[in-house]
């Protein structure tokens, strides 16, 4: 709980996300500008039981980052030919 308490309903990361939004948008960063258009409109919805803004940016990206992770093939990295005399 103490993770969210920095951020739940604080102007100081309303404030920020939006700096950091508009900074990506004029980078041309569209996909973090999605990102995070699609967390807010979310959050507007109550697309979630969760009331916080939080939630809506990190549990969809680290869901999507399991998934990649679960399904990604595993790559076998030679292992270097031993030396022995």
């Amino acid at each position: 709980m103490l993770a969210y308490s920095p951020v739940y309903g604080s102007i100081v990361f309303l404030t920020a996300l939006l700096c950091v939004t508009l900074a990506a948008w004029w980078a041309r960063l569209d996909l973090i500008v999605l990102i995070v258009v699609a967390a807010a409109l979310a959050y507007l919805a109550g697309a979630y039981e969760s009331r916080n803004l939080w939630d809506y940016l990190i549990d969809p990206l680290v869901s999507v980052y399991a998934l990649v992770r679960l399904l990604a093939p595993r790559t076998v990295l030679p292992q270097p030919a031993s030396r022995s005399p």
